[in-house]
């Protein structure tokens, strides 16, 4: 259950950890490790003046401090601290969404966000949610392609932390990143969230980057099919551990999707299972 009691006032945070006139690239780039590998290295500092807190090392101790970070152990010489539960990663999410909105000048209308997710699970429609990321996301993101962080930041790795930022803003699901199966680790599994009974669809998404062509032309349908085809073969291995059905419970449904990103500038979905 998200509190309003636990939640940070990012607000003071960025005062406090930005110096004056400078940007949150640094802070981006943590969280999207935070975010894609569920956890990060480095070390507490147990005193420092209020001039330190504008160096980025400081910024895990910040953030362990304020409870949006536990340890697990050591690697490497040095602290892995790891997100200690749900109500913090979506913290987290949501933090991230206010990033790429304010870096890449990306004003998404949440009420259309939360209307596609809530087609995804009530329907089964992916559609309006990728129309949303679409023309809501990557076509603003692409107008400021190579330019600082937002330019910077898309890869496949980008790419899944646009979707598990936008997916965060609903609180039907309960998205799960590089969940392990036999056959690997799916991209990512969207669980239903228990507070919502009469949903009807969880997700399972696997996703594949592609890098955009050099020259005007879109990207090649040869490359996204076969993009595609790897994707809908991971999918079909996927579903054969039962412990992703265990997952979906009840009368409940999974539908699985591909989806292949061309940059920052096409998206191409598909349906590849329905039941």
């Amino acid at each position: 259950m998200l509190d309003i009691n636990v939640k940070v006032d990012y607000s003071k945070l960025r005062m406090i950890a930005t110096p004056p006139g400078g940007g949150q690239e640094w802070q981006l780039e943590r969280l999207e490790t935070l975010m894609s590998e569920g956890r990060i290295s480095g070390n507490l500092v147990e005193r420092f003046s209020a001039r330190a807190l504008y160096d980025d090392r400081h910024f895990i101790t910040l953030l362990h401090c304020m409870g949006l970070l536990t340890i697990e152990g050591y690697a490497r010489g040095e602290l892995s601290f790891r997100i200690p539960n749900l109500v913090s990663a979506r913290l987290h999410w949501e933090e991230l969404t206010r990033m790429f909105r304010q870096l890449a000048d990306v004003a998404v209308n949440t009420v259309d966000v939360q209307r596609a997710v809530a087609a995804m699970a009530y329907d089964g429609e992916l559609g309006p949610f990728i129309d949303v990321l679409q023309s809501g996301v990557l076509e603003k993101l692409s107008r400021r392609d190579g330019v600082g962080v937002a330019g910077d930041l898309f890869d496949e790795r980008g790419g899944k932390l646009v979707l598990l930022a936008y997916l965060s803003l609903s609180p039907i699901f309960i998205p799960i990143r590089e969940l392990e199966v036999k056959q690997g680790f799916s991209d990512l599994f969207l669980g239903l969230d228990k507070r919502f009974p009469d949903t009807r669809y969880a997700w399972m998404i696997e996703l594949k980057y592609l890098n955009p062509p050099a020259g005007p032309l879109g990207a090649d349908g040869a490359r996204v099919e076969a993009a595609r085809k790897e994707a809908q073969a991971q999918l079909e291995g996927y579903v054969q551990d039962e412990r992703v059905l265990k997952l979906v419970k009840g009368e409940r449904q999974l539908r699985c999707a591909t989806l292949v990103v061309v940059g920052m500038k096409e998206c191409h979905w598909r349906l590849e299972r329905e039941g």
